[in-house]
């Protein structure tokens, strides 16, 4: 008989301990938060090449080096064609690189049509730095600008060498992987290479491009 009663209050003792940790609550899982992705940038890394049409204007002075006199500003505009081509390198949204480009076009100074004279080709060789924002690529430029004067008549018929340089932004646009397109402000300050004895021959001349481009 005392056996028996030991035997049931051992059983006894034993539920509640069993049943407690059958009741214990597990603890919940932890949950890990994922932040959301950053918006994609695009990427403009690599070679490219394209076309481009200006619309330019600037004017021409002849300043004395000597004596305080000066002929001039006479102003010229007009349309140009031509093409780009360069290399950018990328890291994360910076973009940094170099862009040789070409524009052909006469940009004729109105006031002396009987001489025919003006700019007739511009060569820009360009550093750019640049900031990419999903498909937009903001750019700074800097660079050196030569271009070529022509006069047909007058005291110094022939070509003419301009040099100086050239600064100035764009924004340029990824349609997808391999296209783009933009719009391109330069500022180019040229002066003669080789100007009439005791004379500065200056001519600033800026334009607007419209550029399209693609990706290789």
């Amino acid at each position: 008989m005392k056996i028996f009663l030991a035997s049931i209050s051992l059983a006894c003792a034993s539920v509640p301990a069993a049943f407690a940790g059958s009741f214990d609550v597990a603890p919940p899982a932890s949950t890990t938060i994922t932040p959301p992705l950053s918006a994609s940038i695009s990427d403009w890394s690599g070679a490219y090449a394209g076309g481009a049409i200006g619309f330019a204007e600037g004017d021409i002075s002849y300043n004395h080096i000597s004596a305080n006199a000066s002929n001039g500003p006479w102003p010229f505009d007009g349309t140009q064609f031509g093409g780009f081509a360069g290399y950018n390198y990328q890291s994360g949204a910076l973009v940094y690189g170099v862009e040789l480009a070409f524009q052909a076009g006469k940009l004729e100074i109105p006031a002396f049509q009987n001489a025919d004279q003006g700019f007739e080709t511009i060569l820009d060789a360009k550093a750019r730095f640049g900031f990419a924002a999903r498909k937009v690529l903001l750019v700074g430029i800097v660079g050196w600008s030569h271009g070529s004067y022509y006069e047909t008549s007058g005291a110094n018929p022939g070509l003419a060498p301009y040099s100086g340089f050239a600064y100035g932004v764009g924004i340029d646009y990824r349609i997808n992987d391999k296209w783009f397109v933009g719009v391109q402000y330069l500022s180019r300050d040229l002066m003669q290479n080789t100007p009439p004895a005791g004379w500065e021959v200056v001519s600033p001349v800026e334009d607007v491009q419209i550029r399209a481009g693609i990706s290789f």
